[in-house]
């Protein structure tokens, strides 16, 4: 396997493009990776990756390492999914962003980078690990406004996902899928903070199906916002486990702050919920088709809705 070393520099307008002929033409088709596509090992110790355009991984197409460090990522674009970074189901495959190393400081920011199929930044269908990580402003037509992914393990601590949107489901992350292992966690977060995020249909940053878990400590949901179900947080079938954490100001017609379906499960230790709105049901929490929600001395206060100013359980679920 060949590596490549990046250290600094700046990568803008390259774009991953085949050129097809036909009996009467010649077309120009986007390919994948922008400006790198990565077939061994990538790191990134430093630069900045900008207006860089594929059909896959608008940076970053990623089949095998890819390390990221201190980098500002912006303003890439793909035709389908990844925006910034595309990391295919192969086995070979990890991303790595931020965190420590022994040649730079680790904070990077994906800002404005776009998808028009999902991942806004980010598409990733294998492990990934995520430290002291921005992302602001990314946004999909489809589903996931920053990152989708699912089937793996993801791990984010100390980022920051501000104002990304979507059109389809989760305005911050899209999950689907579970990574089949029983003692691991297939989302885990510590120390992130989600705010601002909003979706057109439904999960105003976080969406979480098929029998997905996840795990989160000390997170933060303030003023995310979904026209439909979850203003903050969506479970259909999946489950979440919370310790500490706050949801503040977020809203939606259905769950202002969480809703769940098709026998998805919340577990909250600590937590609060503040200032949570929703049009119709459940101001901070919804429940439908035999979900159910553990609370364990958490502080609720100032919620409203239409009904269930702070919760609403419909006759199959459990409260």
């Amino acid at each position: 396997k060949a590596t490549m070393d990046i250290f600094g520099g700046t990568y803008s307008n390259n774009e991953a493009m085949d050129l097809v002929k036909t009996d009467t033409e010649t077309l120009t088709i986007s390919a994948y990776g922008g400006a790198f596509y990565n077939f061994g090992t990538l790191n990134i110790y430093g630069g900045t990756f900008s207006g860089n355009h594929a059909a896959r991984g608008g940076a970053f197409y990623c089949y095998r390492t890819l390390r990221i460090y201190n980098a500002q990522i912006i303003g890439n674009t793909a035709s389908t999914y990844g925006g910034a970074v595309y990391m295919p189901n192969s086995t070979a495959a990890f991303l790595f962003v931020g965190g420590e190393n022994g040649y730079t400081d680790s904070q990077v920011t994906f800002r404005e980078n776009t998808a028009a199929s999902g991942g806004g930044a980010i598409y990733a269908k294998n492990k990934m690990e995520a430290q002291d990580v921005s992302f602001i402003g990314n946004s999909t037509s489809g589903s996931g406004g920053a990152i989708t992914a699912g089937a793996m393990e993801i791990i984010i601590s100390n980022a920051v996902f501000e104002n990304n949107t979507a059109s389809g489901y989760g305005g911050a992350i899209y999950y689907a899928g579970e990574n089949g292992k029983e003692d691991i966690f297939d989302l885990t977060c510590t120390d992130v903070v989600f705010r601002g995020n909003s979706v057109s249909k439904t999960a105003g940053a976080l969406y979480m199906n098929g029998a997905a878990t996840a795990y989160m400590e000390n997170a933060e949901f303030t003023s995310n916002a979904s026209a439909n179900y979850g203003g903050a947080v969506y479970l259909n079938d999946g489950h979440l486990q919370m310790v500490g954490g706050s949801f503040t100001g977020n809203s939606a017609n259905y769950g202002g702050a969480v809703y769940l379906t098709g026998g998805g499960s919340l577990d909250v230790d600590g937590g609060n919920f503040t200032s949570n709105t929703a049009i119709s049901t459940g101001g901070a929490l919804g429940a439908t088709s035999e979900s159910s929600i553990r609370l364990n001395q958490i502080t609720g206060n100032l919620n409203t809705a239409k009904q269930g100013g702070l919760a609403y359980c419909e006759e199959t679920s459990a409260l």
